[in-house]
């Protein structure tokens, strides 16, 4: 990173979280990558001029137009709005070149990976040969994309999932805690994969799955978040 000031999105959790990372990978290198926050931009008027983690909030995200000279770089993410990622990003309507992308120092990508802009990987990540990670993506702690991947943009990636190769994943879709997807898989867009599931056969766009091996949740024209699955009554 070089000495452009950074404009961070969002004033919750992941963009504290962004903020203590950004602060320890400059200690881990001895000052050789710096990220000087410029503050942060947020929709709730009621922070403005408030300090997050002891950076200022200067406005909502209508006032990125105030700071021509600056990257940007978003920290916002929910698992009930899969697609709150990309949607910012419409909504800020800003070129490739005004996104920063944030590698941890102790993450390790590969050569010939390639990152989307506004992308985040965090420590310990791993993006391994020809995968590829779309834009506004987060990578978590731990969480490993095996060769010839690909992720598609605006989706998260919890900590210690593991994506073995030539996997497949759409846009907006997020993959909980400790997830495994199985080799050449294909991941719909706006999928829910529930923590610690096993990932073994393709996952249509919209469904929510979990388990040891993932099922299926979310039943086509139910109101309801998930349908518990039941186990069928034995005979006697």
């Amino acid at each position: 990173m070089g000495a452009e000031p950074v404009v961070l999105l969002g004033a919750g959790g992941g963009t504290r979280e962004l903020i203590a990372l950004m602060r320890h990978a400059e200690s881990c290198t001895g000052g050789s990558v710096v990220w000087p926050i410029l503050g942060i931009l947020d929709d709730n008027q009621a922070l403005l001029g408030s300090r997050v983690a002891g950076i200022p909030v200067l406005g909502t995200l209508d006032d990125a137009h105030r700071h021509e000279g600056a990257m940007f770089i978003s920290g916002i993410a929910n698992a009930l709005d899969r697609t709150i990622r990309v949607k910012v990003a419409q909504r800020m309507n800003l070129e490739d070149e005004r996104w920063a992308t944030f590698v941890h120092p102790q993450a390790t990508i590969v050569d010939s990976a390639v990152l989307g802009p506004d992308v985040i990987i965090y420590p310990h990540a791993v993006v391994s040969s020809d995968a590829r990670v779309g834009a506004h993506s987060l990578v978590y702690y731990g969480a490993v994309i095996h060769h010839d991947s690909v992720v598609g943009e605006g989706c998260c990636l919890c900590a210690s999932v593991a994506i073995a190769g030539h996997v497949t994943i759409g846009r907006s879709s997020y993959l909980g805690v400790g997830c495994t997807v199985r080799d050449h898989v294909r991941i719909g867009d706006n999928v829910l994969v529930g923590m610690g599931a096993a990932v073994v056969s393709d996952v249509p766009s919209g469904c929510t799955v979990a388990g040891v091996p993932a099922r299926p949740l979310r039943v086509p024209g139910c109101n309801a978040l998930t349908t518990r699955l039941t186990r069928k009554p034995r005979t006697p």
